[in-house]
């Protein structure tokens, strides 16, 4: 993995979207600055592992492109719990917690990562009101979001919980970049029983399946489904 020091002129917008972009708890200019004056920005090509279950949380990242999942061996192979996307934060749960990194993280395509060092994170939470209460306010919706796709995974048919999985992890053209053997892995089950309800959801014309991609064609009933 390769990083330099964050240009400010760059991802400053982008940091400020993505942290900054609950009315609860906007981040000011100076948190702001404070954020970016720590942070780094981080590539990693596919494949590549940012870091493995039980090693100790020494930083926190941000994805700003790309896709990076979490995994958790199972039976000699990685059990894939959740893909993150860009704007999704990772690794500050253990760090808060004082824990081992729970998970491996990896990229699933080359990815661009903004870094920020545990000790410097620590800090501005701890002298900083408006970040603090920004983090909290994230990972308040995160834990939110994973309890949400708990129930829709715990309840109902293998359709309405693939339409569930689909409906979280679209991007904003209603696209699903997965296999049907990631599909099948994150939702602990068999790849044929996958495929049938995949095919059972594009009958129904809410989805349409391409080359290493799913499409939403009608994202409102399929979240409707999901409910």
């Amino acid at each position: 993995m390769d990083d330099d020091r964050l240009p400010a002129d760059r991802h400053a917008t982008w940091l400020a979207r993505c942290l900054g972009n609950s009315p609860a708890s906007p981040l000011s200019p100076s948190d702001l600055e404070a954020m970016l004056a720590v942070s780094t920005v981080e590539t990693a090509g596919s494949g590549a592992v940012l870091f493995e279950r039980d090693d100790p949380v020494r930083d926190v990242y941000i994805v700003e492109k790309g896709k990076v999942a979490l995994a958790r061996p199972h039976g000699g192979e990685p059990s894939l719990l959740q893909i993150l996307h860009p704007g999704d934060v990772f690794g500050d749960v253990g760090l808060f917690l004082g824990r081992p990194n729970p998970v491996d993280a990896i990229a699933l395509e080359p990815v661009e990562l903004l870094r920020l060092a545990g000790p410097d994170l620590v800090r501005l939470v701890s002298t900083r009101p408006g970040i603090a209460v920004r983090w909290m306010v994230s990972m308040a919706a995160r834990l939110a979001d994973a309890q949400d796709r708990l129930d829709a995974l715990l309840a109902g048919p293998l359709d309405y919980q693939v339409a569930s999985l689909l409906d979280h992890a679209a991007d904003q053209g209603d696209q699903v970049t997965i296999t049907q053997e990631t599909l099948a892995r994150l939702l602990g089950a068999r790849r044929p029983s996958v495929s049938r309800s995949l095919a059972s959801l594009e009958k129904q014309g809410l989805i349409a399946r391409r080359y290493g991609k799913i499409e939403l064609l009608d994202r409102p009933r399929l979240a409707a489904l999901a409910r």
